[in-house]
């Protein structure tokens, strides 16, 4: 660079009007001033963002796919214009002095850099001076420290930086002007939009939809409405735009209970659909959707009339069941899923499910929509029980909702769980809630079975366990020893007393039991099994078992 562009960079930096008058007056000609060079590196990342690929987490700001440009050693040149040093002046009127003499606006930073800094009135300014808003340079310079720099940088856009700060003034101002719009940008700036949530952004967003790319706005929608906001999901819905029949909308309007949003959607004729109906939309016309393929979905393979379903939980591409999201529970600890009822792809995760009572609510709305025929409930009934959501299915059942024959849902719900009856939906993970659901709903020569992992000791299970042996007529242990020795670590008294009333104490385990409990110093249970000996079994019975014990020993 030239002496005199330094001086010129140097005046501009420094906000010095006069002295940049004086140069141009001497004939200076800012027109032909070229970029500055920051810093020359050769070595460091560049994240780019490719916004047809961006994915809502819970933070927005980590919702892109990055993929890298470059991570190993690379020349890349950064600069700055004259315009951009302005700007960081906050000098308006040194900048309109410097677009008069045809300082670029439209290729720099300046835009950028006025919108990180938001100012407004530096805005305006360049945008009268047809600076583009969807131009996306890189967000920041890098920290120059012992001749490398080490920051990562992404590539963003100035109406993308508005819509993530919530400046809703800019992101108006740089939406108006549709000439200098680009689909692609204008969809990757809805996006993060959308995560921000800001209703006033969102509205001068939904102006342009039409800059939107394929599916944008279906996505969008979904979003909306898995964050549980009617008011914004009631702006997406009225706005003209339909939504695509391959989004998850209505399955988010159906968890979150947003009954006006459902009815908005039944509006333009979409109806809750389960796994087959999207198999049957995958293989439409003999061959894989594409489109459906590309919205998400599962990959599938036929051989002959057998479905083969690959999943790929990474992508998250695998058939949803609309009906899932009304009755589907999510529980901790290591069964993730109770009752083997799937999780679902997309942003599931975000949308936090309504109460069952409010879901009951939609539900009789539903019924009386004519959007839910007797076996659908049924499928809802079955449904809730598998997931735990004991509430919700006996609401359904006071609606007439009911299953005597398990395994068709079963097929339906999980592709070829074995469910024959209510009993097969116990879990060792389920509630206390569901464990009396299901005993109370058991047929007349049908048994529940505990096996041994309904005991294992690293898990406390106890008070689902308790509830289970309050119906010891139909329920039965696997391993009557394996669960005495589960109530005993307990320290459970109430379990070992519901275990001798079930017939499993003998003069053998009981004077075991005695011996070891006075070991460890359990003296409450000492006492009581004690007391349970001396009044169960003979003298001469606690003789010769205190006999063996001695010879024992």
């Amino acid at each position: 660079m030239s002496y005199a562009n330094e001086e010129l960079f140097r005046a501009v930096r420094d906000g010095n009007l006069e002295a940049v008058r004086g140069m141009v007056e001497a004939g200076a000609d800012l027109s032909q001033v070229p970029e500055h060079e920051v810093i020359r590196s050769s070595r460091g990342y560049i994240f780019e963002i490719n916004p047809a690929e961006m994915n809502e987490t819970i933070h927005f700001r980590q919702g892109f796919n990055m993929e890298t440009h470059s991570t190993a050693r690379t020349e890349v040149v950064f600069t700055e214009s004259l315009l951009d040093c302005a700007v960081m002046t906050g000098n308006a009127v040194l900048v309109r002095y410097l677009i008069e003499r045809n300082c670029d606006a439209a290729k720099s930073r300046a835009l950028y850099l006025a919108t990180a800094a938001k100012d407004i009135e530096m805005i305006k300014i360049l945008i009268a001076a047809n600076a583009e808003p969807c131009r996306q340079v890189y967000n920041k310079f890098p920290q120059h420290k012992e001749a490398f720099w080490y920051e990562g940088v992404k590539l963003q856009s100035p109406l993308e930086l508005a819509a993530e700060t919530g400046q809703e003034e800019a992101a108006a101002l740089y939406l108006s002007n549709k000439q200098r719009l680009t689909e692609e940008n204008v969809s990757a700036a809805f996006m993060i939009a959308v995560s921000a949530g800001n209703k006033t952004i969102l509205r001068s967003f939904l102006d342009c939809r039409e800059y939107f790319a394929e599916n944008v706005f279906s996505k969008a929608t979904e979003k909306i409405i898995s964050k549980a906001q009617p008011e914004l999901s009631r702006l997406f819905l009225a706005c003209g735009a339909e939504v695509d029949h391959f989004s998850r909308c209505l399955a988010y309007a159906l968890r979150t209970a947003d009954t006006e949003a459902v009815k908005m959607l039944a509006a333009q004729g979409i109806r809750p659909q389960d796994a087959a109906g999207w198999s049957s939309k995958y293989w439409e016309g003999g061959v894989g959707n594409s489109k459906f393929t590309d919205w998400g979905r599962i990959r599938t393979e036929r051989h002959g009339p057998v479905e083969i379903y690959r999943h790929n939980k990474s992508e998250s591409n695998f058939f949803d069941d609309d009906y899932k999201y009304i009755s589907w529970t999510r529980s901790g600890g290591s069964d993730q899923f109770r009752g083997g009822v799937n999780n679902f792809s997309g942003y599931y995760g975000a949308a936090e499910q309504a109460s069952a009572a409010k879901r009951i609510e939609m539900i009789h709305i539903l019924v009386s929509e004519k959007l839910f025929d007797e076996e659908e409930l049924s499928y809802l009934y079955y449904l809730a029980v598998a997931g735990d959501d004991i509430p919700f299915a006996e609401e359904l059942e006071r609606m007439g909702a009911a299953v005597t024959d398990f395994e068709p849902y079963a097929q339906k719900a999980d592709r070829g769980k074995n469910v024959r009856s209510i009993s097969d939906l116990a879990t060792p993970a389920m509630s206390k809630e569901k464990a009396v659901f299901i005993c109370r709903h058991l047929q007349k020569n049908e048994d529940l079975i505990l096996g041994n992992n309904y005991f294992a000791p690293e898990t406390d299970r106890t008070e689902m366990l308790l509830a289970l042996l309050d119906y010891h007529r139909q329920v039965h242990i696997a391993d009557s020893e394996k669960a005495l020795a589960y109530f005993y670590a307990k320290d459970c008294l109430p379990g070992m007393e519901k275990m001798a009333l079930m017939g499993t104490l003998t003069i053998k385990n009981t004077a075991a039991y005695i011996r070891q409990s006075a070991e460890d110093g359990k003296a409450e249970l000492t006492a009581w099994l004690m007391d349970y000996r001396n009044k169960h079994f003979s003298q001469t019975e606690i003789d010769k078992e205190t006999e063996r014990d001695m010879w024992e020993l």
